[in-house]
């Protein structure tokens, strides 16, 4: 997975639902979210470990976690 545009990445571990997440703050009041991701590989895995990201860096891998059901 890679981001989207630059910006502060955060690990978010509140949303049991979602799995292992990662929010970007974008600084211009736009946000990207990605879930279910791996929990290996992650940019950060660390809810108060905020980590700065570019455009098109990998931020973590595909995966299946939280409240999914792969097939």
């Amino acid at each position: 997975v890679l981001a989207a545009s630059g910006g502060i990445a955060s690990f978010i571990n509140s949303c049991g639902a979602c799995g292992n997440a990662i929010h970007i703050d974008h600084g211009n009041g736009y946000q990207t979210r990605y879930y279910h991701l791996q929990p290996d590989q992650l940019i950060t895995d660390n809810p108060n470990n905020h980590v700065t990201v570019v455009a098109k860096q990998q931020i973590g891998k595909v995966g299946f976690t939280g409240n999914i059901r792969p097939k």
